[in-house]
This record gives C-alpha cells, structure tokens and sequence, in this order.
C-alpha cells in the first residue's frame, strides 16, 4: 500500500473521529444544559507523586478511589508498550515521523502531526506528549488525538487499555479508555 493511501485512510479515520466526537460532546453538553464552549478551556493538573509505585491501603475507601478521566497511576510499566504503540501509530499513518503530516491532506485541525513522544506511565497505559500547550489546544482535541491513536493502535497492541494525550507544558490532557473506542470492543 502506497505511503499517500496510508495516509488518507489515516486521514479518513481522524474526519470520522473528529465528527463523531463533536457530535458526542454536543449531545453530552446539551444534555447537561451546557453550551459546546463551556468546557474548552478546562485545565485539569496533572497527577502527583509517582506513578510507578503502587497506590496505598487507602484504595480500598470510595472517596479515594480515581475518577474514570483522571491519568490514573498503575503498578509496573512495561517499558516496551510505549514503543510497540508509537510503532503501530507510526505504521498506522504510513510515516516514519509525526511531522511528516504537517500539512498533509486530510490532516487539517489534526494534533497528531505534533505528537514528540510516548512514555508508559502505567502496566497498560501510554502517556503520549504533543507539541503544544494549553493555550494551542481545548480538551477535545487532546480527547480526540487519544482515541485516534487507540483507535489505529488498539487492535495490534492488545494490552494497551488507556492513552493519555498530554501538552508539553503538562497542564491539559485528553483521555482514552479501551471500553470507550467501539472498534476494540467487539
């Protein structure tokens, strides 16, 4: 398959995900009352302590317990994950490197070809740094290049269960979880 296929089929793949999620953040914010702009600019802090080590005997008590969006620590990194994801995202599009798609068709509005690096942060969760800060980019954007990349790297990294799409400047991220992408559920 030619590398110009690739990357429209990769294109193609981020319009689809682009539409679908405005149209589940509309529904959602509608459906709360909202307006679509409220939640733009919301700036989450990013965890503290370290996410290597295992959480205390307070897990066991409710109002400790993670919220489902929040980067949530979990016990031994597999060091390989990051890479095995990033090869398969890289595979996914067709390139070598992310910045081959600036400016590439179909890849308007995208912040993939602004992705500088994978880290796993957790056993099954990667931790995936763009080029931008919270004044760049919204929550959505960051939400939506994370079920991109779990969407095209899913089904070839089966252990891979969450993707956290994170600033350079660590103050916004957007979260994917494996239960939310419909392709890997089947």
């Amino acid at each position: 398959m030619s590398k110009n296929i690739k990357i429209a089929i990769a294109a193609a793949v981020i319009g689809v995900v682009l539409l679908c999620g405005c149209a589940l953040c509309s529904t959602l914010l509608f459906s709360l009352g909202g307006d679509s702009t409220a939640e733009q600019e919301a700036v989450i802090p990013p965890p503290s302590g370290d996410p290597t080590r295992p959480a205390d005997d307070s897990t066991n008590n409710p109002s400790t317990q993670p919220v489902p969006d929040e980067p949530t620590p979990q016990a031994e990194p597999n060091s390989e994950l990051a890479k095995r994801t990033e090869e398969a995202a890289l595979e996914a599009f067709g390139v070598d490197s992310f910045t081959e798609l600036l400016g590439a068709e179909g890849m308007e509005g995208s912040l993939v070809p602004y992705i500088s690096g994978f880290e796993v942060v957790g056993g099954d969760t990667v931790q995936v740094t763009v080029q931008l800060t919270r004044n760049d980019v919204a929550r959505e954007e960051l939400e939506r290049t994370a079920f991109t990349i779990h969407s095209l790297t899913g089904e070839q990294v089966e252990d891979l269960n969450r993707v956290e799409v994170w600033t350079a400047d660590r103050e916004l991220y957007g979260v994917s979880n494996r239960r939310d992408v419909p392709l890997l559920n089947r």
